[in-house]
């Protein structure tokens, strides 16, 4: 039955995160968003049910309270799929910090859903908010007003196409927008190519809505895996039922994959780079 509550639960959460993350809707991201919080909520408190933590070890690890642990019959007569399934939900339980006092497992539990609320501040920002930034320079207005008229930049970044700003008031600039749309259109036909270096950059680099946020999921994740739960960092407690098990794997796994793929690598960019010579012509220095 436990199995079956597990897999009732995970199915909307699942189906939840999945529509806070992609739906075209403001107002179903929203919707989901509050539906993945009270799951994940739910999914806490199970997690900290020492009922439910004791009658597993009783009756499946048959260790009795503050015995030792001795796996008998009932464990070994369940099928594979049913001892993996006992020993995973073992794992969950002392892994959100069962063995905690019933205080320190709420304060867990309640840090874990401010956590879940900024990730979903976090993914929200990204998809609802727009970033503004301004490109300066008469070349670099005029290279831009060829592409893109002033009509039709205004419509999209609701701003001046063409204004003095504060910080560089003798010089024209054009404010532009991480629009999609208006990014991939510059991107594909601005020709000079610092210009298109600037409009690249800053539509990967993050929100400034999003930076307060990010510091926030930093320290709350330290303190929920770190000063709660006992683990070294978050990337620990994250990777203990992973397949990579510890920071310390996923990093020598990236040096070996970095070691192994320098070769074609270099071979790939130095390609891109001599069609990038071809169009652009001058030189540029190869790959290191």
């Amino acid at each position: 039955s436990l199995d079956q509550i597990s897999n009732v639960v995970c199915t909307v959460i699942d189906a939840a995160e999945l529509c806070r993350s992609v739906h075209a809707s403001p107002l179903w991201r929203r919707g989901a968003a509050d539906a993945f919080g009270m799951l994940s909520d739910y999914i806490g408190s199970l997690n900290a049910d020492e009922n439910l933590y004791r009658s597993l070890m009783r009756f499946v690890f048959l260790e009795s309270d503050g015995g030792p642990e001795k796996d008998g019959d009932v464990l070994e007569g369940l099928p594979p799929a049913y001892r993996r399934m006992a020993h995973a939900m073992r794992r969950e339980f002392e892994r959100d910090g069962i063995h905690l006092s019933y205080d320190r497992r709420e304060e867990a539990r309640e840090t874990n859903n401010a956590i879940v609320g900024l990730e979903s501040l976090f993914s929200n920002n990204i998809t609802e908010k727009t970033k503004y930034y301004d490109v300066v320079g008469k070349e670099n207005a005029d290279e831009i007003e060829r592409i893109v008229p002033p009509s039709v930049l205004g419509k999209l970044v609701r701003h001046p196409a063409l204004h003095r700003t504060a910080t560089h008031p003798a010089a024209p600039s054009v404010t532009l927008s991480t629009d999609p749309l208006l990014t991939n259109t510059l991107l594909a036909h601005v020709h000079s190519p610092s210009l298109r270096r600037e409009i690249y950059l800053e539509s990967h680099t993050s929100l400034p809505e999003n930076l307060p946020v990010l510091d926030s999921l930093v320290k709350l994740r330290h303190v929920h895996s770190a000063d709660l739960l006992g683990y070294p960092s978050y990337a620990h407690r994250v990777l203990t039922d992973r397949m990579a098990g510890s920071p310390e794997n996923v990093r020598g796994f990236l040096n070996r994959m970095e070691e192994r793929c320098r070769g074609v690598y270099r071979m790939e960019m130095e390609t891109v780079l001599n069609a990038k010579r071809y169009v652009e012509g001058g030189g540029f220095a190869g790959v290191s």
